[in-house]
């Protein structure tokens, strides 16, 4: 009587919904996890972090 050749259509509409969600949860947050620093940022994280001297930190700035 009822069958699932009924609901043919739903088949491929809920695989694109399917692959569209895991393509989104996946790239979706790629941007913000992917963050462009600038040379100078990170000059600056090395200097707080006691890698680099004031002195040293000053120069990088200098010659970017």
């Amino acid at each position: 009587m009822f069958g699932f050749h009924e609901f043919n259509w739903l088949m491929p509409i809920s695989m694109a919904i399917f692959w569209g969600l895991i393509f989104y949860v996946l790239f979706s947050g790629l941007e913000k996890k992917v963050g462009v620093e600038s040379p100078v940022d990170i000059a600056k994280r090395r200097f707080a972090n006691g890698d680099i001297t004031a002195e040293e930190l000053d120069e990088i700035k200098k010659k970017l």
